[in-house]
C-alpha cells in the first residue's frame, strides 16, 4: 500500500496544472493583469540583484571577513579529521537506509524538489491573494534555494568527496561522480535555507524552535543512515542559514525595516553576524 508521502508526491503535478491553470486564468480575466505581470517583473529583478551580489559577495570581502572564512575552512578541516569516528558513532548499518518510518518526512523536508514546489506555490498564493508578505516569503525562500544551491553544486564539484562508504579524505577533485556528491549535504543545505527564511519572516520564537529543529533532524538522519559526513551536514546546514539570513537582510534593507521588529534578529553584517534583540 502507497505512503501517504508517496501519494502526496503523485498529487503534487495535478496541483502544480490546477494552479497553472488558475493564475493563467485570473491574468486574463483581470482588469489588473498588467500590475501582475508587473509585479513578477519586478520580483524577478530583485532576485537577480541579490544574486549578484550574494555571488559577488567575496570580492567585497575586508580583511576580517577573510579571517573570519579562513577559521571556518580550519574549522571545517578540524571536524572532516572526527568524521571516521563520527561515523561509526552515530550512523547505523541497515538493509534500507532510509527505511519507510518517521525518518521519511524530515529526508522529505530536505528535497530541493517539494522546498521548491512549495516556495514556488507560497509564491503563487501571495501573487494571486495580494499578499505581499506571503509573496514576498516565498520569493525569499526560492532565492535562498536558488544561491546556496549554486554554491552547493560548485563545492560538489571541486571537492568531488566520496560518500560515507571508505575514507573521510578521499577526495577526487575537480569532477562529476556519482561517488563524489557528498560536500556538502544537499538535504542539509535546502532544509536550513527553507527554514532560515521561514523562521525569519515569521519571527517568533516558537517558529523558530520548531523550523530551525526540524532541519535539524533532516540534518541528523543524513549522518544517521549513512549518507553523508558528519562535516558534509554541519557545511551544508551552515551554507543554507547563510543564504537564508542574507535574502532576509537584503529585503528588510530594502523596506526599511533593520532594527524596527520587534523580537530576535539575526541578520548578516559586512564584519559577521548581528545579534539584537528590540523591545
Amino acid at each position: 500500500m502507497p505512503t501517504t508521502l508517496s501519494l502526496l508526491r503523485r498529487l503534487l503535478p495535478l496541483f502544480i496544472l490546477c494552479c497553472g491553470v488558475h493564475l493563467n486564468a485570473r491574468a486574463q480575466d483581470s482588469a489588473a493583469s498588467p500590475v501582475f505581470y508587473r509585479v513578477v517583473l519586478t520580483d524577478a529583478k530583485i532576485a537577480l540583484e541579490d544574486g549578484l551580489s550574494f555571488w559577488s559577495a567575496p570580492a567585497r570581502f575586508s580583511g576580517r571577513d577573510w579571517m573570519i572564512a579562513g577559521g571556518t575552512v580550519a574549522g571545517t578541516l578540524g571536524v572532516m579529521s572526527a568524521d571516521n569516528y563520527l561515523y561509526r558513532t552515530f550512523s547505523i548499518e541497515t538493509d534500507d537506509q532510509l527505511p519507510h518510518s518517521a525518518w521519511e518526512i524530515p529526508t522529505y523536508y530536505g528535497e530541493m524538489e517539494y522546498a521548491s514546489i512549495f516556495s514556488a506555490g507560497l509564491y503563487a498564493v501571495g501573487l494571486v491573494s495580494g499578499d505581499k508578505n506571503i509573496r514576498v516569503t516565498g520569493r525569499l525562500v526560492l532565492e535562498s534555494l536558488a544561491f546556496s544551491g549554486t554554491v552547493m553544486v560548485a563545492l560538489r564539484y571541486m571537492t568531488a568527496r566520496a560518500g560515507p562508504a571508505g575514507d573521510a579524505w578521499n577526495f577526487k577533485g575537480f569532477q562529476w561522480s556519482d561517488e563524489g556528491q557528498s560536500f556538502p549535504s544537499g538535504h542539509s543545505v535546502v532544509a536550513f535555507a527553507m527554514s532560515t527564511v521561514l523562521a525569519e519572516q515569521i519571527d517568533h520564537p516558537l517558529a523558530r524552535i520548531g523550523l530551525y529543529g526540524f532541519a535539524s533532524l533532516t540534518a541528523y538522519s543524513r549522518v544517521r543512515f549513512t549518507q553523508h559526513w558528519t562535516s558534509d551536514v554541519l557545511v551544508g546546514s551552515a551554507l543554507g542559514i547563510a543564504s537564508g539570513l542574507y535574502v532576509v537582510s537584503r529585503e528588510r534593507e530594502r523596506e526599511g525595516q533593520s532594527g524596527e521588529r520587534q523580537g530576535l534578529s539575526i541578520m548578516p553584517t559586512a564584519n559577521g553576524l548581528c545579534v539584537q534583540y528590540s523591545f
